[in-house]
């Protein structure tokens, strides 16, 4: 089940929880796999398919001779991984009551014999992997910088308009300090004084 969203619901009425997908019961004889713990919330990621759905794909392919459980603790490390730096990392969980073993292979649970290929290609697959988390790991990099960039220069810009804004109130000031001074050396000349009128010596 990769199905964990926020509930798109309003909550009149009845109690409905908005944590996530909630836990159900399998039958006997089976197995449910969740994209995550109850009550969190899978991620969607950027590909094709989700972050759970797209390492299952990758497990039944690269490990369909192993027992599911077993499988299934790869898909879950490399979920984890994936998403170790989200608040929450997402962790698929699972319900099992299967009675016997259960493989993805043609040829049952039996690990394919070791030939030079198959070799090569687990190889081959184990790099891409751990190029494609590399890869993943520089994009957030990257993108942490971006915004840490942006946040620097935002800063910046503040401070700008903040050092503006103390100019323009220091040239206010300077200004009502002059008009200040002006009129009070109007009030105080004896032009002021006199009402306007000098009187002429004889």
């Amino acid at each position: 089940l990769d199905a964990c969203r926020n509930n798109p619901l309003p909550t009149r009425g009845r109690s409905v929880s908005k944590g996530g997908l909630a836990p159900m019961d399998n039958p006997a004889g089976s197995i449910l796999i969740y994209s995550t713990a109850a009550g969190n919330k899978a991620l969607d990621g950027k590909g094709r398919n989700g972050i759970f759905t797209k390492h299952l794909l990758i497990g039944i392919k690269n490990y369909a001779y192993m027992p599911i459980e077993a499988m299934l603790k790869k898909v879950r490390i490399a979920v984890e991984q994936e998403t170790i730096d989200e608040p929450v990392p997402q962790l698929p969980w699972q319900n099992s009551s299967l009675k016997g073993e259960f493989c993805f292979s043609k040829s049952g649970c039996v690990a394919p014999k070791a030939t030079s290929s198959n070799i090569d290609e687990a190889s081959r697959l184990e790099i891409q992997e751990s190029k494609n988390r590399t890869i993943e790991a520089e994009e957030r990099a990257r993108q942490a910088q971006r915004e840490a960039e942006i946040q620097i220069k935002q800063s910046k810009l503040e401070a700008e308009r903040a050092r503006q804004a103390q100019r323009e109130a220091e040239i206010q000031r300077q200004q009502a300090e002059k008009k200040a001074r002006e009129s009070a050396a109007r009030q105080q000349s004896p032009r002021s004084r006199q009402g306007g009128f000098v009187a002429p010596s004889f």
